[in-house]
């Protein structure tokens, strides 16, 4: 290939006490991740990525707020075309 393609996501959520999303943007590492949105049959839609690297949120207001956005970089494996995968249930 002449050129290699970027694929990028960015997920807002809400904060509670589960913060496995920060804990991903933290470590040095890739991460896998499944996100989710829906919970009846028929309105369900997955994202899974098999290699994620995070950015850590800019949390200048982390006060006045418990919603963050974070963004990231898919990154495909060795088999190559599978940064991401969609799924409807």
């Amino acid at each position: 290939r002449a050129r290699k393609r970027e694929v990028t996501c960015e997920v807002e959520t809400m904060h509670s006490s589960d913060l496995t999303i920060l804990a991903a943007a933290e470590a040095t590492t890739d991460q896998s991740a499944v996100i989710q949105v829906g919970l009846t049959e028929g309105s369900i839609i997955a994202m899974f990525a098999p290699a994620l690297e995070v950015d850590v949120p800019d949390d200048s207001n982390a006060e006045e707020t418990m919603v963050h956005s974070y963004k990231g970089v898919c990154k495909g494996t060795v088999t190559g075309n599978d940064e991401f995968y969609l799924a409807v249930a």
